[in-house]
C-alpha cells in the first residue's frame, strides 16, 4: 500500500478479515504510533551546527564522574579506550625504595618494628601459593612510604639482590612480632607462602579484600585496583601492565626491578592508606561482631589450604577405566537405537539423528540450529530411548573429563595433595567458595 494513509484509503482491499477488522478498530492508535515514530525535524533549537562538532573526550572528567557514581563497567571502558602510554600517575617522588644491601634491610627491619602497623605484600611467580617462589617483598609502615626487597628477579642484566635466606632471616622476627599488627590485601595468600618457609605472619589485624567484602559483598570484584579506585580515588597500575597477557605473558621474576618496586610498593602503600577508611566504615555500619568472625576465619582457611586434600590417585584411575567401559557400552547402545554409527559428541550429527531420522519433536532453536541441550533431551526421553541414554552418556563423560581424569594431575608432587583455595570474599551470600580447582561442585551421588 506504500503508506498508512494509502492503506486506510484502500482498506477494503485488505483480504484477510481479522486483519482488516483490527486495522479499523485501532485506526487511531495506528496513526498515533506513526506520529510517535516520526522524527520531528522542525524543532526550534538554540544551537548552531558548528556547536555540534564532537570535541575531544574529557577522559579524566569522565573517569572521575564514573568513579563517584560507581559505574564500574563504564569506567573500565574509558580506561580501555585510553591512548597507549596513558598510565596512572607516577608514585610519590623518592618515597618508594628498593633495598639491595643486607645492612640496609637490617636497619629497615629495626625501624619498622616501632611502627603502629605493617603492610606486607609479596610478589611471586605463581597464583598457587604452594608452588610459588618469592620474587620480592614490599613493606609499608607509614603513609606514602614503602620499601621493596627484591630477592628473585632473574632476567638478563638483573641487579645483584639480597639472598632469599638472608632476607627471610632478617624479616622473620618482624613478621612474627606479636606487638606489630600486620595488614594486607588477600593476606591469606602471602601468609601461606611465608608459612611454607617457616614464618608465621602474625598477628593479622586487617585484610582490605575481606574488609571491603564485608562492607558490601555485592560490590565486587575486590581486587586492589578496584578498591583503590573506590576508596582512595586513585588509579593503581595493573599487574598485566608489567607481565603482559596471554601467550606473551612473563612471570614476575622477569619484570625489571624498578618497575616491580613501584608496583609492589604502591600495593603495600594503598593497603596502608585504605585500611583506616575500611575500619571506620565497618564500625559505622555496626559490623564489628561479624568482623570478629571473619578475621580469625582467615587463619582457619590458611591452615586448610596448607594441609590440602589427599587424593587416592589409584582409585581414580580405576574409576576412569570403569567409566570408559560404561561409556563404550552407552555409545554402542545409542548408535544401535539410531540405526547407524555417528559421532555422539557432534551436535550437528546428533540433530540429524534426532530430528531428521527419528523425527522427534524439535524444541527451541539456537544460532547453529535446533538445540540438543539437557532440557531438550529430558523432554525427548519420553518419546524414544535414545535421548535418555544420551543424557546418561553426557553425565558420565562430564564426570570423567572434569574430575576423574583431571584431579590426579592437580596433585602437588611435593605434598601428594590437592591444595585448593578457599575464597572468603566471592559469594555475595557469605558462603565460602573453592577454586583452582573447584572442589565444591563434585557431585557425590554419581
Amino acid at each position: 500500500f506504500g503508506s498508512l494513509t494509502e492503506l486506510y484509503r484502500r482498506i477494503d482491499e485488505v483480504k484477510r478479515l481479522p486483519v482488516r477488522e483490527a486495522l479499523l478498530r485501532d485506526r487511531e492508535n495506528a496513526f498515533l504510533s506513526r506520529d510517535l515514530a516520526t522524527i520531528e525535524r522542525q524543532v526550534p533549537l538554540d544551537v548552531q551546527i558548528d556547536g555540534l562538532i564532537p570535541r575531544p573526550r574529557d577522559r579524566a572528567g569522565l573517569a572521575q564522574m564514573f568513579r563517584e557514581l560507581e559505574f564500574t563497567r563504564l569506567l573500565q571502558d574509558v580506561e580501555a579506550d585510553a591512548p597507549k602510554g596513558c598510565e596512572p600517575p607516577p608514585p610519590p617522588a623518592g618515597r618508594y625504595h628498593a633495598l639491595f644491601d643486607v645492612k640496609e634491610l637490617e636497619r629497615l627491619a629495626a625501624r619498622l618494628a616501632t611502627c603502629a602497623r605493617l603492610s606486607v605484600d609479596l610478589e611471586t611467580t605463581s597464583v598457587d601459593p604452594v608452588r610459588a617462589e618469592i620474587v620480592g617483598i614490599s613493606l609499608c609502615g607509614e603513609e606514602s612510604s614503602a620499601y621493596y626487597v627484591p630477592v628473585g628477579h632473574r632476567y638478563l642484566g638483573a641487579p645483584s639482590q639480597i639472598g632469599m635466606a638472608d632476607a627471610l632471616r632478617i624479616l622473620k622476627p618482624l613478621f612474627e612480632n606479636p606487638g606489630l599488627p600486620k595488614i594486607g590485601q588477600n593476606l591469606k595468600y602471602d601468609a601461606l607462602v611465608l608459612r611454607l618457609r617457616g614464618i608465621t605472619l602474625a598477628p593479622i589485624a586487617f585484610d582490605t579484600m575481606v574488609g571491603a567484602y564485608l562492607v558490601d559483598p555485592d560490590d565486587g570484584p575486590f581486587n586492589l585496583e578496584m578498591l583503590s579506585r573506590k576508596w582512595l580515588r586513585e588509579e593503581k597500575r595493573l599487574f598485566s601492565d608489567l607481565t603482559g597477557k596471554g601467550k606473551g605473558q612473563i612471570t614476575f621474576d622477569q619484570v625489571p626491578v624498578e618497575e616491580a618496586r613501584d608496583y609492589s610498593c604502591q600495593d603495600a602503600d594503598v593497603v596502608y592508606r585504605m585500611t583506616p577508611l575500611l575500619e571506620a566504615r565497618i564500625r559505622k555500619d555496626g559490623l564489628d561482631k561479624i568482623w570478629e568472625i571473619e578475621l580469625p576465619l582467615l587463619e582457619v582457611l590458611l591452615r586448610m589450604e596448607l594441609h590440602g586434600i589427599r587424593v587416592h590417585v589409584g582409585a581414580l584411575k580405576s574409576l576412569s577405566r570403569d567409566f570408559e567401559k560404561r561409556l563404550v557400552t552407552l555409545r554402542r547402545g545409542i548408535c544401535a537405537d539410531a540405526g547407524e554409527e555417528f559421532n555422539i559428541d557432534s551436535p550437528k550429527q546428533l540433530r540429524r539423528i534426532l530430528f531428521e531420522k527419528l523425527r522427534l519433536t524439535p524444541g527451541r532453536k539456537t544460532k547453529t540450529g535446533l538445540s540438543t541441550d539437557m532440557e531438550v533431551l529430558e523432554r525427548l526421553a519420553g518419546e524414544h530411548p535414545l535421548p535418555a541414554k544420551l543424557l546418561e552418556y553426557r553425565g558420565l563423560a562430564k564426570l570423567k573429563g572434569t574430575y576423574i581424569d583431571t584431579l590426579p594431575g592437580l596433585v602437588n608432587p611435593r605434598t601428594g595433595r590437592i591444595h585448593t583455595s578457599y575464597n572468603q570474599a566471592v559469594a555475595g551470600t557469605g558462603r565460602l567458595s573453592s577454586s583452582d580447582p573447584n572442589l565444591q561442585n563434585i557431585p557425590v551421588r554419581t
